[in-house]
């Protein structure tokens, strides 16, 4: 099976990103997407560059996939997954681990939106679980803050929910080398973005020095057959790919 995780930014790179579904459309079993916006009403004073109607058109695109959305600002704002619609997905559902849906926030004032990890169980009797994460921004940078400490003590214990074998992939908003980071890892995972010696998961698109952000990993139960960071330019976060078995 065959995985990509992106960060689309919002949607906003619109021609880059539809070329980009078309040429991975049936190459690609199952697209782990974030910063998904889904039908909103208006631009964000936030993000007034976001295509507003990112998951229709993408769902137009990939027109022989089943799209999930799970938001994390009211209902038009978080994460999709689209699963190529001859693959069986049992159960798909959300978990906060940082906030409360619908609380109030104000990233001018560095208090971040709530955060989710979508999660999907796929395949039949020989299937696994996947997650979508996105994790919390901080004005600190992607460095352990009490917040995403406990965050990543929120993910864990969700992993740890159940005995099937997982994967985990999104933009965590973490350096590979912090206590969340190792915490989320405890749960029985191997970081793939460590193990195949990433070094950068961002684009031209990002001008800040900081050039971690995306993560894959995979519990046991997880053959690892390719890994790596695609070259494609479409969003400020790199695609990473998973060719993976269950075993």
């Amino acid at each position: 099976m065959k995985l990509l995780t992106l960060n689309v930014w919002g949607g906003r790179k619109e021609k880059q990103l539809a070329d980009f579904f078309e040429k991975y459309k049936n190459k690609i079993d199952v697209f782990c997407l974030q910063e998904v916006n889904h039908n909103a009403a208006a631009k964000s004073e936030n993000w007034p560059h976001d295509n507003v109607k990112f998951f229709q058109e993408t769902e137009v695109i990939l027109d022989n996939y089943t799209g999930y959305f799970r938001p994390s600002i009211e209902n038009h704002y978080g994460l999709a997954t689209f699963v190529r619609d001859d693959i069986l997905v049992k159960n798909e559902d959300d978990v906060f681990v940082s906030g409360v849906y619908g609380e109030d926030y104000n990233l001018e004032n560095g208090k971040d939106h709530p955060r989710n990890v979508q999660h999907l169980e796929v395949g039949g009797d020989d299937g696994f679980l996947l997650h979508n994460f996105h994790g919390m921004w901080a004005s600190e940078g992607k460095i352990d803050t009490p917040e995403r400490i406990t965050q990543a003590k929120n993910v864990a214990e969700h992993l740890g929910e159940s005995e099937l074998p997982q994967i985990i992939a999104g933009d965590f908003n973490m350096r590979p080398n912090t206590k969340s980071v190792k915490i989320i890892e405890s749960a029985g995972l191997r970081n793939l973005i460590k193990e195949f010696d990433v070094t950068d998961t961002r684009t031209k698109f990002y001008e800040k020095e900081e050039r971690f952000a995306d993560y894959i990993l995979v519990s046991d139960g997880i053959q690892v057959n390719d890994f790596k960071v695609l070259g494609e330019e479409v969003s400020d976060h790199a695609p990473l790919y998973l060719d993976f078995d269950i075993i």
